[in-house]
């Protein structure tokens, strides 16, 4: 993991001015050894170090290979330079994979004493590179196990590996459309065990149960 500082100076046709901030200091991840056996089939929460006099008008950019990035400096939905982390959707990144990564800080400065038609942008940033590595794919089957009735509440478990989310669904019709199939249960399995009740279903002649990767 290395950390640099460096300024960069833009204008379109004639040098603007302004004033930068004062020397940028050495940026680093608040969870650098969780980030070197990421889960991919779960969200993953990416945290670094408050930037010293980062200001909602500071940008953070973050970048993980070509995998993920977050929106870039400028646009309206960037990153402040108030963050501290982001979340890395569940199944954004592949499996037993490496990922060059960066979390970058922008200190920006637009100058409008140009031209009326043109803007100079001065900026600042500070960017932290790092390793991110996913563990491989998990090899624990989706199983539903343990059926069980009990007054008017149907009950199974489901076994997964643990961490994974799960969608667990019901099927009173045509198992053959998707449009058939509700959802009962969104939930990620901690102990490798999920218990599932129903009890809405049961006057139906018949129910189908399946269990799904989940978001």
């Amino acid at each position: 993991m290395t950390a640099c500082t460096s300024i960069r100076l833009l204008a379109a046709r004639a040098a603007g001015h302004g004033k930068l901030v004062s020397a940028i200091t050495t940026w680093l991840l608040r969870d650098y050894t969780a980030a070197q056996s990421v889960n991919p089939a779960q969200s993953f929460k990416l945290s670094w170090q408050s930037f010293s006099g980062g200001t909602a008008t500071d940008c953070v950019y973050v970048t993980i290979g070509k995998a993920f990035a977050s929106p870039q400096p400028t646009v309206p939905n960037a990153l402040p330079g108030t963050a501290t982390s982001l979340v890395i959707p569940a199944n954004t990144l592949a499996p037993n994979n490496n990922y060059d990564s960066y979390v970058s800080f922008y200190h920006l400065l637009l100058s409008s004493n140009l031209d009326e038609s043109y803007l100079g942008l001065a900026y600042r940033y500070s960017v932290t590179e790092f390793n991110l590595s996913t563990a491989a794919a998990s090899t624990t089957p989706l199983l539903l196990t343990k059926l069980s009735w009990s007054g008017h509440t149907l009950s199974f478990d489901v076994t997964s590996a643990i961490g994974q989310s799960l969608i667990v669904q019901y099927n009173t019709g045509n198992i053959s459309s998707a449009g058939q199939w509700k959802t009962l249960l969104t939930t990620t399995n901690t102990t490798g065990v999920v218990q599932v009740s129903d009890s809405a279903n049961t006057t139906n002649h018949y129910v189908f149960y399946r269990a799904m990767s989940g978001p």
